[in-house]
């Protein structure tokens, strides 16, 4: 059955007037002004076919619309996988990571400035602090006292804080230092268990608390790291706290890139890192384990870290039998 046509027009005139000057271009100052007029007329067609179909049957399939409404939410869920292997994900989807990026930092002073403005100080300091115990890779604890003899320079300095915690690490004075060979050629942790070294994570918390011991004198070796959790936000983090390491006007000890170099120097493939997971060391949020080793030995290379950090936990593991 054919359905009836309704056709609607609507019409639009519009009307242009130009001013010219007679004899522009004899350059008289009291030439006459000419006006013209030109009209133009539009007409719009519009033909809207009326429904046909019984109102009953309409409402059916409006209820039906709704009722299949879920089956497609998990399309819309796969947007954030789809985004998530992008090549820029962080910088689009992440904003926040911005933050903490070397070129960005504003001084901690400027915030503590603008705080004192705000009715809501102690409100906004327990937020920044909130923010980066969110973001520093350990597990949850109090980043900072608030006694705290040392003030943050900025956000990345207080993550690096976080990070390395707030003991001062311990010096080796007089210990042995390791070479560039003893660096490149140290065992991975497929080689430490074959070796009878076992791995278990740091009662403390802190990039620094990594230690070595024999158990009960002898055997077996243990092997103590901090338990970190990587995930998509780990590898650009780590990046702008080894340029920040690099910049002549801060002192830090490079206590980041020393911890960097000697994880790297544990993962060789991707067994390390599964061996680390078991450990109950490693978080994997990244992906795959995989993933995860190609990003510790890509950041990991051309790194200069401290000689001295960790060369005794070095040297007394290459002397384990």
């Amino acid at each position: 059955m054919a359905g009836k046509v309704t056709e609607h027009a609507i019409s639009i005139e519009s009307t242009e007037v130009q001013r010219t000057e007679a004899g522009d271009t004899s350059g008289c100052p009291n030439h006459p002004v000419i006006a013209t007029e030109a009209t133009q007329k539009l007409t719009i067609t519009a033909h809207e076919k009326a429904c046909t179909i019984p109102r009953d049957q309409r409402f059916k399939e409006l209820r039906d619309a709704g009722a299949n409404q879920a089956e497609t939410r998990p399309k819309i869920q796969k947007v954030v996988f789809f985004l998530r292997d992008q090549k820029n994900f962080q910088k689009y989807y992440e904003p926040r990571v911005d933050l903490f990026l070397l070129e960005n930092q504003l001084p901690y002073q400027l915030l503590k400035d603008l705080m004192k403005l705000s009715a809501k100080k102690k409100e906004l300091k327990g937020h920044i602090r909130r923010f980066i115990s969110m973001h520093s890779m350990i597990p949850e604890r109090a980043v900072f006292k608030d006694d705290d003899k040392k003030a943050p320079i900025h956000l990345l300095d207080l993550l690096q804080a976080s990070l390395l915690g707030s003991a001062d690490p311990s010096p080796e004075y007089g210990a042995p230092k390791a070479s560039t060979k003893d660096w490149q050629s140290f065992r991975n942790v497929l080689e430490l268990k074959a070796a009878g070294i076992q791995l278990q994570p740091s009662k403390s918390i802190g990039l620094r608390d990594v230690s070595f011991k024999r158990k009960w004198g002898f055997y077996p070796g243990i092997l103590s790291l901090p338990p970190i959790t990587v995930d998509d936000s780990t590898g650009p983090k780590f990046l702008n706290l080894i340029a920040y390491a690099m910049c002549p006007d801060f002192e830090n000890g490079y206590g980041v890139t020393s911890y960097i170099s000697f994880l790297d120097s544990l993962i060789d493939e991707t067994n390390d890192v599964i061996e680390l997971r078991k450990a109950r060391i490693l978080g994997n949020l990244l992906g795959s384990d995989q993933e995860v080793a190609l990003l510790f030995n890509e950041i990991g290379t051309d790194l200069v870290p401290n000689s001295t950090t960790y060369s005794t936990i070095r040297t007394q593991i290459q002397e384990y039998n």
